[in-house]
């Protein structure tokens, strides 16, 4: 979880297909703020929402923050390209 080289936090650096890699967060974010019309219309915003939503149960998890996370998914529990975005 965490990279002792540079003190950064890691997650998912083996690769579990159930959450979002770290770099993998930065792209979507970016093309999902420059073709959120897209990503909407082909119905692609709910599993990346479903996904967003497990990877930050995942993150908050490891980081004994599991409660925290319970009140932003029902916060942002809508399915839509804003909170997903919140999510992420």
């Amino acid at each position: 979880m965490k990279d002792v080289k540079d003190g950064r936090m890691l997650f998912n650096s083996l690769g579990n297909q159930q959450y979002f890699k770290e770099e993998e967060i930065d792209y979507i974010v970016d093309s999902m703020k420059s073709r959120g019309p897209d990503f909407e219309r082909a119905n692609m915003v709910e599993a990346f929402h479903r996904k967003a939503c497990d990877t930050l149960a995942g993150v908050m998890r490891d980081l004994n923050l599991s409660n925290h996370c319970m009140r932003i998914v029902s916060i942002h529990s809508e399915v839509s390209l804003q909170n997903t975005l919140a999510i992420l």
